[in-house]
Protein backbone atom coordinates (compact mmCIF):
# COMPACT_ATOMS: atom_id res chain seq x y z
CA UNK A 1 0.00 0.00 0.00
CA UNK A 2 2.54 2.28 -0.63
CA UNK A 3 0.91 4.38 -3.88
CA UNK A 4 2.53 4.73 -6.02
CA UNK A 5 3.70 5.92 -7.25
CA UNK A 6 3.51 7.01 -9.23
CA UNK A 7 4.80 6.93 -11.85
CA UNK A 8 5.65 8.41 -14.09
CA UNK A 9 6.01 9.80 -16.63
CA UNK A 10 7.01 11.63 -19.70
CA UNK A 11 6.25 12.23 -22.93
CA UNK A 12 6.85 12.12 -26.31
CA UNK A 13 5.01 15.52 -28.00
CA UNK A 14 5.47 17.32 -30.50
CA UNK A 15 6.62 21.15 -30.27
CA UNK A 16 3.44 22.72 -29.10
CA UNK A 17 2.62 25.11 -26.32
CA UNK A 18 1.82 22.67 -23.54
CA UNK A 19 -0.19 19.89 -22.57
CA UNK A 20 -2.75 19.12 -19.46
CA UNK A 21 -3.40 16.06 -18.32
CA UNK A 22 -6.84 14.65 -18.85
CA UNK A 23 -8.24 13.11 -15.75
CA UNK A 24 -11.14 11.48 -17.24
CA UNK A 25 -8.92 9.19 -19.01
CA UNK A 26 -6.15 8.82 -17.04
CA UNK A 27 -5.40 6.06 -14.40
CA UNK A 28 -2.61 5.50 -11.32
CA UNK A 29 -3.26 2.34 -9.87
CA UNK A 30 -0.95 -0.09 -7.45
CA UNK A 31 -1.03 -3.18 -6.19
CA UNK A 32 -1.46 -4.03 -2.34
CA UNK A 33 -0.12 -7.68 -0.62
CA UNK A 34 -0.79 -8.62 2.71
CA UNK A 35 -0.33 -11.83 4.15
CA UNK A 36 2.04 -12.86 2.00
CA UNK A 37 -0.07 -13.84 -0.85
CA UNK A 38 -3.45 -12.11 -1.15
CA UNK A 39 -3.29 -9.15 -3.67
CA UNK A 40 -5.62 -5.95 -4.48
CA UNK A 41 -5.68 -3.65 -7.03
CA UNK A 42 -6.29 0.24 -5.75
CA UNK A 43 -6.35 3.84 -7.79
CA UNK A 44 -6.34 7.47 -7.42
CA UNK A 45 -9.67 9.43 -8.42
CA UNK A 46 -7.84 12.42 -8.99
CA UNK A 47 -4.94 13.59 -10.79
CA UNK A 48 -3.39 16.92 -12.43
CA UNK A 49 -1.05 17.43 -14.45
CA UNK A 50 1.07 19.20 -17.05
CA UNK A 51 3.82 19.19 -19.77
CA UNK A 52 5.05 22.55 -20.51
CA UNK A 53 6.59 23.66 -24.21
CA UNK A 54 10.26 23.31 -22.37
CA UNK A 55 9.17 19.25 -21.28
CA UNK A 56 8.95 20.00 -17.44
CA UNK A 57 6.16 17.49 -16.50
CA UNK A 58 4.39 17.93 -13.40
CA UNK A 59 1.71 15.41 -11.91
CA UNK A 60 -0.26 15.75 -8.64
CA UNK A 61 -2.01 13.20 -7.02
CA UNK A 62 -4.38 13.69 -4.09
CA UNK A 63 -4.04 11.31 -1.52
CA UNK A 64 -7.37 11.46 0.14
CA UNK A 65 -8.67 10.36 -3.41
CA UNK A 66 -7.37 6.70 -2.83
CA UNK A 67 -9.87 4.21 -3.47
CA UNK A 68 -9.67 0.37 -2.25
CA UNK A 69 -13.53 -0.04 -2.79
CA UNK A 70 -13.48 -0.85 0.68
CA UNK A 71 -14.55 2.51 2.47
CA UNK A 72 -12.98 1.84 5.82
CA UNK A 73 -9.58 0.79 4.45
CA UNK A 74 -9.98 4.15 1.91
CA UNK A 75 -10.33 6.07 5.45
CA UNK A 76 -7.41 4.25 7.13
CA UNK A 77 -5.05 4.73 4.29
CA UNK A 78 -5.69 8.26 4.07
CA UNK A 79 -5.38 8.93 7.94
CA UNK A 80 -3.03 5.89 9.33
CA UNK A 81 -0.73 5.68 6.33
CA UNK A 82 -0.79 8.79 3.96
CA UNK A 83 -1.59 11.36 6.66
CA UNK A 84 -3.34 13.51 4.28
CA UNK A 85 -3.86 16.18 6.97
CA UNK A 86 0.24 16.97 6.86
CA UNK A 87 0.66 15.46 3.36
CA UNK A 88 -2.34 16.54 0.79
CA UNK A 89 -0.52 15.09 -2.34
CA UNK A 90 2.42 13.23 -3.80
CA UNK A 91 4.11 14.54 -6.74
CA UNK A 92 5.86 13.02 -9.63
CA UNK A 93 8.29 15.83 -11.88
CA UNK A 94 10.15 14.98 -14.88
CA UNK A 95 12.46 16.99 -17.35
CA UNK A 96 11.53 15.23 -20.90
CA UNK A 97 13.40 15.37 -24.02
CA UNK A 98 10.65 16.09 -26.74
CA UNK A 99 12.94 15.87 -29.48
CA UNK A 100 12.31 12.43 -30.52
CA UNK A 101 8.61 13.16 -30.83
CA UNK A 102 8.85 15.55 -34.02
CA UNK A 103 8.22 12.74 -36.57
CA UNK A 104 5.60 10.50 -34.83
CA UNK A 105 2.72 9.59 -36.56
CA UNK A 106 -0.58 8.54 -35.22
CA UNK A 107 -0.84 5.40 -33.62
CA UNK A 108 3.01 4.66 -33.77
CA UNK A 109 4.43 3.39 -30.34
CA UNK A 110 7.77 4.80 -28.54
CA UNK A 111 9.37 3.09 -26.18
CA UNK A 112 11.36 5.22 -23.75
CA UNK A 113 12.96 4.97 -20.27
CA UNK A 114 12.21 8.25 -18.76
CA UNK A 115 13.73 9.81 -15.33
CA UNK A 116 11.64 11.36 -12.73
CA UNK A 117 11.28 12.00 -8.96
CA UNK A 118 7.99 11.58 -6.53
CA UNK A 119 7.90 13.64 -3.71
CA UNK A 120 5.34 11.53 -1.16
CA UNK A 121 4.42 11.83 2.21
CA UNK A 122 7.67 15.12 2.40
CA UNK A 123 10.90 12.67 1.18
CA UNK A 124 11.52 12.46 -2.61
CA UNK A 125 12.83 10.24 -4.46
CA UNK A 126 14.66 9.52 -8.10
CA UNK A 127 13.19 6.98 -9.94
CA UNK A 128 13.45 5.01 -13.69
CA UNK A 129 9.93 3.93 -15.45
CA UNK A 130 9.72 2.12 -19.10
CA UNK A 131 7.32 3.68 -20.78
CA UNK A 132 5.32 3.44 -24.27
CA UNK A 133 3.86 6.68 -25.99
CA UNK A 134 1.38 7.18 -28.61
CA UNK A 135 0.17 9.82 -30.41
CA UNK A 136 -3.83 8.81 -30.46
CA UNK A 137 -5.99 10.29 -33.49
CA UNK A 138 -8.33 12.47 -31.64
CA UNK A 139 -4.26 14.75 -31.08
CA UNK A 140 -3.74 13.16 -27.49
CA UNK A 141 -0.56 11.88 -26.28
CA UNK A 142 -1.03 8.43 -24.33
CA UNK A 143 1.99 7.34 -21.49
CA UNK A 144 1.87 3.86 -20.45
CA UNK A 145 3.84 2.35 -18.29
CA UNK A 146 5.31 -0.88 -20.01
CA UNK A 147 6.68 -2.14 -16.23
CA UNK A 148 5.24 -1.43 -13.22
CA UNK A 149 7.26 1.23 -11.41
CA UNK A 150 8.13 -0.37 -7.64
CA UNK A 151 7.26 2.30 -4.74
CA UNK A 152 9.10 1.04 -1.26
CA UNK A 153 7.55 2.98 1.97
CA UNK A 154 11.00 2.88 3.69
CA UNK A 155 12.05 5.58 0.73
CA UNK A 156 9.01 7.83 2.04
CA UNK A 157 8.84 7.09 5.80
CA UNK A 158 5.59 5.55 5.38
CA UNK A 159 6.94 1.96 7.21
CA UNK A 160 4.81 3.06 10.35
CA UNK A 161 2.13 3.49 8.55
CA UNK A 162 1.82 -0.06 7.34
CA UNK A 163 2.55 -1.34 10.04
CA UNK A 164 -0.55 0.49 12.08
CA UNK A 165 -2.70 -0.56 9.53
CA UNK A 166 -1.56 -4.33 9.62
CA UNK A 167 -2.47 -3.90 13.28
CA UNK A 168 -5.59 -2.28 13.01
CA UNK A 169 -6.58 -4.77 10.47
CA UNK A 170 -5.34 -7.48 12.07
CA UNK A 171 -3.61 -8.86 9.41
CA UNK A 172 0.19 -11.30 9.33
CA UNK A 173 1.90 -8.82 6.76
CA UNK A 174 2.09 -5.99 4.33
CA UNK A 175 4.40 -6.07 1.88
CA UNK A 176 6.41 -2.41 1.61
CA UNK A 177 7.02 -2.26 -1.80
CA UNK A 178 4.27 -1.68 -4.35
CA UNK A 179 4.09 -2.03 -8.07
CA UNK A 180 2.47 1.17 -9.64
CA UNK A 181 0.75 1.80 -13.22
CA UNK A 182 -0.22 4.13 -15.26
CA UNK A 183 -2.35 5.55 -18.32
CA UNK A 184 -1.75 8.70 -18.75
CA UNK A 185 -3.77 11.15 -21.66
CA UNK A 186 -2.39 14.86 -22.47
CA UNK A 187 -4.35 17.10 -24.30
CA UNK A 188 -2.77 20.05 -26.70
CA UNK A 189 -3.37 23.61 -24.08
CA UNK A 190 -5.57 25.38 -25.62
Amino acid sequence: MRLIFFLIVLLPLTSRAGWVLDESRSEISFISIKNLSIAETHEFRNLSGTIDDEGNLEIKIPLSSVETKIPIRNERMKKMLFETSKFANALVTSKIDLSFSKGASVGEIIQRKENFSIDLHGFQQENEANVAVTLEKDGAVRVDSVRPVIVNASAHHLSAGIDALRVVAKLSSIAESVPVSFNLFFQERK
